[in-house]
């Protein structure tokens, strides 16, 4: 179910009378890629919701002819141009200026550029709260982050995913290994296999890998090696029954819903958004089939560091680490956790 933040909608709301054009330029990958599934189910839902707009997708082979499917995409008058992946900040930025009446959207980036609303998810926190759940699985201090290429969103992971292990496992070690300096690093289902199936042969028992569909391999690896590893974007605990012990759930598709409804309701402005951990950007998928593996002790100081952290970072509009540990009036609202409930602000 996606966990919307928005208010039930009036009839009288939707623009009926004419019908406004949204284009989707997808991530650049396969359908297996979790990141890309995330986005797919946020369309697929606000096609339904909102039947007033008009909704298309393009899928480009590669990024070499990406400035120019999208020109010719606001030449052609869609009024509304959204780029799912960071890479599409800087094409935006390079002909936005050229085409001043066009709103572009960049999922999961930013932009200087009046007419580029950048959505951002603090991908540094969801790299912490992989970080807490590996430091506390882990049980020879051995483990492993794939990331599929070198870029910032990547390494907010990588840093993020460090400092969460350091919290709750001094001894713990962290091995390092990126696939590629393209995107090619997130389709590589082979380098993903290899380089987790070299981790866990050489001692790492739980691996983090931030990699989209490349993941799908270190998952693979997980599984014949018998050994953990934590999915991210979807929840892939299915693939690999309690191999996966967790997911990290990016909601993209509840950054597409709230960003379709503003539009389908003229309530859209260009204003950045941020999804981080205190607004539900990221949630854990349930433990359905690892629970038991985990024991209800380790389970405990998982729920325990996910309401923390949820605690720390609702106290900045951009998160940061430094939250305020040292606020003696505030008085967490923690009830019972149970599995799979939303955390709302």
């Amino acid at each position: 179910m996606v966990p919307f933040n928005s208010c039930p909608l009036n009839a009288a709301e939707l623009m009926t009378e004419s019908s406004v054009s949204v284009i989707f330029f997808m991530p650049i990958g396969n359908s297996l890629d979790p990141f890309i599934q995330m986005c797919e189910k946020g369309i697929n839902v606000s096609a339904a919701l909102f039947p007033g707009l008009k909704i298309a997708r393009v899928y480009p082979y590669s990024d070499d002819y990406v400035h120019e499917y999208i020109k010719f995409a606001a030449m052609r008058g869609h009024e509304y141009i959204v780029g799912a992946g960071s890479y599409y900040a800087d094409a935006f930025d390079k002909i936005a200026d050229a085409f001043p009446d066009k709103h572009f959207i960049v999922i999961d980036a930013k932009s200087s550029k009046k007419n580029v609303k950048g959505i951002i998810f603090n991908n540094k926190e969801a790299g912490v709260l992989a970080g807490a759940v590996a430091g506390i699985l882990t049980s020879n201090n051995k483990i492993g982050f794939i990331g599929g290429r070198e870029t910032g969103i990547i390494f907010d992971f990588e840093k993020g995913f460090a400092e969460g292990i350091k919290k709750h496992n001094k001894k713990a070690e962290l091995t390092v290994k990126y696939i590629s300096k393209g995107n090619d690093g997130y389709t590589n289902q082979k380098a993903g296999f290899e380089i987790a199936d070299a981790m866990y042969k050489n001692g790492a028992d739980i691996i983090f890998a931030a990699a989209g569909a490349s993941g799908l391999g270190s998952i693979e690896a997980a599984r014949l090696n018998k050994k953990m590893i934590i999915g991210v974007d979807a929840d892939q605990d299915e693939l690999a029954r309690g191999i996966v012990m967790t997911s990290i759930i990016k909601r993209l598709d509840t950054s597409i819903v709230n960003l379709l409804q503003s539009i389908a309701t003229a309530k859209y402005d260009s204003k950045e958004t941020v999804y981080n951990l205190a607004n539900v950007g990221f949630a854990l998928s349930n433990f359905t089939y690892s629970k038991n593996k985990i024991g209800k002790e380790k389970l405990d100081k998982i729920y325990d560091e996910l309401f923390n952290l949820k605690r720390k970072y609702e106290y900045s509009e951009r998160s940061k680490l430094s939250g305020p540990s040292d606020n003696k009036s505030y008085k967490p609202r923690r009830g019972k956790y149970k599995p799979g409930q939303v955390f709302r602000r």
